[in-house]
This record gives structure tokens, sequence and C-alpha cells, in this order.
């Protein structure tokens, strides 16, 4: 109870504590503490206490079981479970004596028996120089589990080789270099010995409980640059190595077979010896040789193979691999054929019923769609007479098609430029004017079926000093037609006394004397006038063939 005074008034305040009810689910049979008193003994699972709001430790115990606890904040109605566990019993004993870790904490040494709530418990046993046991059991209530374990002793392995400082591998890791001593429990082990310069080596060791050594001699090592024409396929004492040009490591020192093959070559065996180190080989190929017979109708047609002259079909030859060109000639007939010769041939050409097409680019990376197929340009396509729908495609251009007519017994040559194209005609009045195009000159009038890039730009005309410059547009595929006629100019001076007279030339005010002024071939009305002087008008014909003209007029006061 407190008082309270208020200016002759007094108040009595009762302060009552409120107990809270605490709740505990545990096993029968439990003593209960509540920090670290006594409260009761029941063979009740369930009890029930009335405490004060505050904080509590509360535990409980059993002879047999573990005990447990619980810390809390009690400030209203609290239900807890505290369950304690029953005993079992753990003997471990291991020969020799080692540690025992229980849930990664260490127990002591062996042997050890100890008491544990039943559940699962890792068990780990050490020694040094012994492969570390680990094992899982389980604790039942009040029963013993007895664990008897013999532990098994490292190997000690003592490596040493020549030269040192090599790497050492074990089953693929790295273990340190040489000389190096380590312990493995007994078995079988294959170690790697590696150093820059030498041949690694392998090499199995059986490792007992007992101490052994191990020494290894490493082989120096050589390397090979193989290099040459053509590309070969590269055999190592027969054993694949790869392509030419190349540089093959690890290889052993003395002698070594090789063998180089490629398409359309002689095969080259050959026998080298290494020395520690670089060592490099140079080759050069033998092209096979190939017979290639030639046929023709009408028969008795020159034969030029590679452009020079071979004879008459028909007609036998040998050619090495490669790429060849067979021209055939016989009266106003022509055949032209571009092929790899890759084995021996036999052809026929009925030279009047075929036409031989040579396709060019301006663009690189430009190819021809043949029968669904892409031929990469230049080429040549050998074809039936006809007219032919050809589209031509390159990646950074717009496909473009053209229509070409073959003749049969005729060679034609076509270039495309993939920018598009068009036939231009030019005809000026006088003729012979230099004619350019996007810059370029493209030749002098009259200009007929001039094939040039397709665009938007000025077709610049000169003749001489006079020069016309038109806008135009070729599209792809278009034939444009150009008429100009070219004026030519006459350089007049204009001269007067007394000077700066203003001329006008018919009735236009073209600047004050002296003046030079150029004009078209004609008839000309020309006045001259000065403030204080009586004008002059006069008729200039400029119609003759004359390049400069000079007129000096003299004006008089007025009086």
């Amino acid at each position: 109870m407190r008082a309270i005074i208020l200016t002759g008034v007094v108040l009595l305040i009762f302060t009552l504590s409120l107990a809270v009810q605490l709740v505990i689910n545990t096993i029968p049979g439990v003593s209960v503490y509540v920090n670290g008193k006594l409260i009761l003994q029941t063979d009740d699972p369930k009890i029930a206490l009335d405490l004060e709001p505050g904080f509590y430790e509360i535990t409980v115990r059993k002879p047999g079981y573990s005990e447990e606890s619980k810390r809390i904040n009690l400030n209203e109605s609290t239900q807890i479970d505290l369950i304690p566990k029953a005993f079992g019993e753990l003997d471990i004993t291991t020969t020799p004596i080692a540690r025992v870790y229980i849930n990664n904490t260490l127990y002591g040494i062996s042997p050890v028996k100890i008491k544990l709530p039943e559940g699962k418990y890792e068990i780990k046993i050490e020694l040094d120089g012994y492969l570390t046991v680990e094992k899982q059991i389980i604790i039942k209530p009040f029963e013993l589990v007895e664990l008897h374990q013999s532990l098994i002793k490292f190997g000690t392995v003592m490596i040493e080789n020549q030269p040192e400082k090599s790497k050492v591998f074990l089953n693929s890791d790295f273990l340190g270099t040489t000389p190096l001593s380590t312990s493995l429990t007994p078995g079988k082990y294959l170690f790697k010995f590696e150093k820059e310069g030498y041949l690694s080596k392998e090499l199995e060791v059986s490792v007992s409980k007992e101490p052994q050594k191990i020494f290894v001699e490493l082989e120096p090592s050589a390397s090979l640059s193989i290099y040459g024409t053509p590309a070969a396929q590269v055999m190592i004492d027969g054993v694949f190595a790869g392509f030419s040009p190349i540089n093959i490591k690890d290889l052993s020192t003395g002698k070594h077979s090789i063998t180089l093959e490629a398409t359309g070559f002689e095969v080259l065996k050959d026998e080298i010896s290494l020395k520690k180190g670089e060592n490099s080989y140079n080759y050069s190929l033998k092209k096979k040789s190939f017979s290639l017979t030639l046929e023709s109708s009408p028969t008795g047609a020159m034969v030029f193979v590679d452009e020079k002259f071979a004879g008459f079909t028909p007609l036998s030859t040998e050619l090495l691999y490669g790429v060849h060109t067979v021209r055939m000639k016989k009266d106003n007939l022509e055949y032209f054929k571009e092929f790899i010769i890759t084995k021996s041939e036999k052809i026929f050409v009925e030279i009047e019923k075929v036409s031989s097409l040579i396709l060019e680019s301006i663009q690189k990376d430009t190819f021809v769609e043949l029968e669904g197929k892409l031929v990469k340009l230049p080429a040549v396509i050998n074809l039936p007479e006809g007219a032919y729908k050809i589209s031509f495609v390159n990646p950074s251009f717009s496909n473009r098609i053209r229509y070409i007519f073959l003749e049969g017994g005729k060679i034609i040559k076509f270039a495309v430029d993939m920018r598009g194209e068009g036939y231009l005609n030019v005809v000026t009045l006088p003729q012979n004017a230099e004619v350019y195009w996007l810059n370029e000159k493209i030749g002098n009038t009259p200009l007929f079926m001039k094939k040039v890039p397709a665009g938007k730009g000025i077709l610049r005309l000169v003749k001489d000093d006079v020069e016309e410059n038109l806008d135009i547009e070729i599209n792809d595929g278009e034939y444009k037609s150009i008429f100009e006629t070219l004026d030519r100019m006459i350089n007049v001076h204009f001269l007067s006394v007394p000077e700066k007279c203003n001329v006008y030339v018919n009735g236009i005010f073209i600047g004050e004397t002296p003046l030079n002024f150029a004009l078209k071939p004609d008839i000309y009305e020309v006045i001259y006038k000065k403030n204080g002087f009586i004008s002059q008008k006069m008729v200039m014909d400029l119609r003759f063939d004359i390049e400069e003209r000079y007129l000096n007029v003299f004006l008089e006061k007025v009086e």
C-alpha cells in the first residue's frame, strides 16, 4: 500500500501482484527446479505452476535421463515442453589408442566410455600417421553400444627424381615438386612426373604400411615444327599428329618416322632424327599426274591447255593435279572450260551446241545461283545455247537478276556490278565530248550501250572550255539515252574612253568598263552609257568561229 497526500487529502493506493500460470509438458517422475530450487516431484506428465511475472530458468531432472532446461520471460499464461531423453551408453576402444571426437567435440583418448542421450551421433577417431575413421552411431535408451576400431597406418613414400624440381601429380592432383615425401594409406597409386624440356612419365606404386623410396629419371624432350606446301596430314611413328603447319611437342630424342599426305599429291615418307629442344622439317610434296582425253564434234579442233597449244582433237595428255583450263577452236566455233583435275578423265564436247559463259563481279564474295547451288565468282560455266535468267547474290548487296542469251560455239564474258547497272547512250553536238559518271570518266561521245553503275548523280559533259552538268538517275537494268547540244562561249572585252561606262547587253546591265564577259555565239544589241556623255548603241555579231572579241567605244561629251 502507498499513501499520496494532496493538499489536505490522503489517497491510499493498493498494489496487487497477479500470478501467471506456467504449464510444463514433460514425462512422469521428474523433479522440477525453478531458478535452481527444487519446487516439486511428480508422476504427472503435465505440471501447472502459478508464478509472478518475470524471468525464470525452468529445469527438469530424472535419473537415467538427460537434464532439460529452458529460460523464459513469463508475463502471461505460457505452455512449454521439457522432455528428457533416456540415456544409452557408448564404449569406444581403438588399436592403437587415439583421439575420439563426438559431434566434432573432443571427448578424450580411447578407451572412452560415456553416457549419451538417445539419438544419432557422428564419431571421428584420429591419430597422427593413421587413416582417420568417421562413423555414425545410434544411441538407444538404456542400451550399450560398443565400438572397437583398428586404425590403418599410413605408408610413407619418399620421392626423388632426376632432374630435381619436377612436378609430381598423384591421381591427377598436384602433390608438389621433387624431392618430397608423403604419407598414404596402403594401396595402388598412379604418380605422374612433369618438367619443362623433359618427357612426362607415369609410375604406378603399391604403397604398404612400411616406408619406401622411389626414384624416377626423366628423358629430355624434343619439339618438331613441320611446314611446307601444300598443307598436309602429319603422322609421327604411325600416329596422327595434326595438319601442317604444326609444332609437335614432347617427342623423345632420336629417330622417328614421318608421313605426309595431301589430296592430289604423292605420299611423302621420311625418317628424321631429333635432338633435345627445337627441331624443324620443311617439305614440298609432288603433285600426282592424271590422264586427260579430249574429243570434240566437229573433230580436229585446236586444243589449248592452260593457254598453251597442245594439239588437235582427239587428244590425250598428262596433267598434274589441280586447276586447269581447256580451250577448243574450230573455224568460227570456240569452247572454254575451267576444271579441277583429281583423276583421269575423258571429255567429249559438241562445240557448236555449247556456250562458254565467263562470269565476273566487281565486288568480292559474289555468287551466281545455278540449279539451286551457289557458285563463287569468277567462274566459267558451260551451258547449252539459249536464253537464261541468272541470279547474282552478295551478302552486302541486293540480289541482281540478269537475262543473257547464249550462242552455241561462243565464249561470252559477263561482269556484274552488284551496286546495280544500266546502259547509257550519250550523243552531243559537237561530238567527242568527255563523259563523266559518278566522278569517273566513261568515254567520249558518241557513247552507245555503255554499261555503267546504277545510281543517282551528275553526268558531266566536257568539250574544250564548255561544260554541262546534268542531274540524272539510272536504275538497275535501265537503258538511258542523253542528247545534248554543247554551246561554246566567246569571251568579249568591253572597253571605252572614258572608262567606267555602263554596259547593257540586250537591255540588261552587265557592268562597267573595262569589262570581260562570256557570251554564246549570237547577235546582240550593246549600249554604252555614262552621265555627261552621249550614249552609243551598236549591234554585235558573235556567230563567227572566234574565241575572243574586243569592243572599244569612244563617247562624246554633251555640249
